[in-house]
């Protein structure tokens, strides 16, 4: 199996692929920093996840499901409208 030119499979060196999750905080910029430095630190992908929010969390005001005031992702409140 090929990506791109890179071969996948027996004998080939391992595809390591980076995950950035939310690490990028909203900022275009940011994520691009990312992937950059992945690239530098050899990674041949990066991987940005999507996922809907009733697979993952629960829509709760109780505190472990809460984003604190402080977090670049506070205008969200809670984990399920993030």
């Amino acid at each position: 199996m090929r990506i791109g030119s890179r071969l996948i499979g027996d004998g080939a060196s391992c595809y390591l692929i980076a995950e950035m999750s939310g690490n990028h905080g909203g900022d275009i910029e940011r994520a691009k920093e990312i992937i950059r430095q992945a690239k530098e630190a050899g990674a041949d992908a990066v991987k940005i996840q999507v996922y809907r929010p009733d697979t993952i969390t629960l829509n709760s005001d109780k505190e472990d499901f809460l984003i604190p005031a402080e977090n670049a992702w506070a205008k969200y409140s809670n984990l399920y409208p993030l």
